[in-house]
């Protein structure tokens, strides 16, 4: 209903010159943008199954440990590339490197059996869940 009378104000300041004006204040620097590997993360009946994307990252990049029920999984990968045009002594390296650490609150998990598995630029990891506690019923209390 709204779109079938739209608002208009005839003293409203141009939207192409505000956008652009005020577009490279607000808008995100992709350059600056943190890229954090994307996270699955399933709950089976007796384990906890965590799926992440590592692309162009080998496994001893990925250090995974688990302490006072939380999970963190960091990497740091380094690539050195380095070119030389023996003609023009010319040498040019390109540096690229990236460094992260996510964590993740999982309780009642046997840490002792935490498996981990990485293929093809996946990481799986499988947290087995402790037997679940038999909760006794609970009791009303009345309130005077």
């Amino acid at each position: 209903m709204r779109d079938l009378f739209p608002v208009t104000n005839d003293f409203r300041f141009p939207d192409s010159a505000f956008d652009n004006f005020f577009n490279g204040l607000f808008q995100p620097n992709p350059a600056m943008q943190i890229k954090l590997p994307k996270v699955d993360i399933e709950d089976s009946e007796n384990t906890y199954i965590i799926t992440a994307d590592f692309p162009g990252m080998v496994k001893e990049d990925i250090n995974i440990t688990y302490d006072n029920d939380v999970l963190t999984i960091a990497a740091q990968h380094k690539q050195e590339k380095e070119e030389k045009d023996e003609n023009k002594h010319y040498i040019r390296k390109e540096r690229s490197s990236s460094t992260f650490s996510r964590q993740f609150i999982i309780r009642n998990i046997k840490k002792d059996q935490i498996e981990a598995a990485f293929t093809d630029g996946i990481l799986k990891v499988t947290l087995p869940k402790l037997e679940a506690k038999v909760i006794e019923d609970s009791h009303r209390i009345d309130i005077k």
